[in-house]
């Protein structure tokens, strides 16, 4: 149950794969993604990390949910997760 009753929780997970034929344009792509479905949240509420597998990795978390948008460019992949 949520905490303010309104239903049962349900955990999910969604997850968008890309794989894009120009790698190089993976960080427009993310910019993109994030402008699309995102709009609610502002710009300062991502946070980019570092991290030595990906090219890429922008993260939005609140209390119910996190937002993941990751790139590596070995795949020439980009990927969106959101639950």
């Amino acid at each position: 149950m949520w905490e303010d009753g309104s239903g049962e929780y349900s955990p999910s997970i969604h997850t968008r794969v890309y794989q894009l034929s120009v790698p190089a344009l993976a960080d427009n792509l993310i910019a993109d993604l994030i402008k699309r479905y995102s709009y609610e949240y502002r710009a300062d509420d991502f946070v980019e990390t570092n991290h030595p597998e990906m090219e890429s990795l922008i993260v939005y978390e609140n209390e119910h949910s996190k937002e993941v948008f990751a790139s590596k460019e070995k795949t020439g992949g980009v990927e969106g997760n959101e639950d």
